[in-house]
């Protein structure tokens, strides 16, 4: 736009949450359940619920949700279903999940200025090599499914900012 006559040089409207406080929104608004204790970080199926351990055992509340953002990559992979084909020879799909889910939460954690590590995912890291010599547009395919499954967690931040503004304008009526 700055480039062009006439138009305003666009800039970002800052945020006025911070980190942590856009991941408990948007934690709070999928109505995902969370437990908290333990030592396992996963995300249940079964009870359609995060395992996570207490914010008091990772070094910051921002790695806290990190780790829950991705559990909650996790839950929207799973309960979206995505309806992605069997990758080669991962019959259950884990490998393909989590190059999935560590792409969206590496772009979670881009988008909402949060920390992102491997953690014990570095294991994957031959399995998707390998998944991706046998299929060298796996890494699209990832990266695209990644980004829908971000697009579908960060509308839930989104869903509170729609709300205020359909408050603020049902109060001027």
């Amino acid at each position: 736009g700055e480039q062009m006559r006439n138009i305003e040089k666009w800039e970002k409207e800052p945020n006025i949450l911070s980190p942590a406080e856009r991941a408990q929104v948007i934690l709070d608004n999928s109505k995902v359940v969370i437990e908290n204790g333990g030592e396992d970080m996963f995300y249940d199926r079964q009870l359609d619920a995060i395992i996570i351990p207490e914010m008091e055992q990772f070094a910051s509340p921002e790695q806290y949700y990190a780790e829950a953002l991705h559990q909650l990559a996790h839950r929207t992979n799973a309960v979206e279903a995505l309806d992605r084909p069997q990758v080669g020879n991962d019959p259950g799909g884990m490998i393909s999940e989590e190059l999935r889910t560590n792409l969206a939460s590496l772009f979670l954690s881009k988008e909402l200025n949060l920390p992102y590590d491997l953690n014990d995912h570095v294991g994957y890291v031959q399995s998707w090599s390998v998944m991706m010599k046998e299929d060298p547009a796996e890494l699209f395919k990832a990266a695209s499914d990644a980004q829908k499954i971000v697009d579908k967690i960060l509308g839930f931040e989104q869903q509170i900012e729609e709300k205020q503004e359909a408050d603020q304008s049902a109060q001027a009526e």
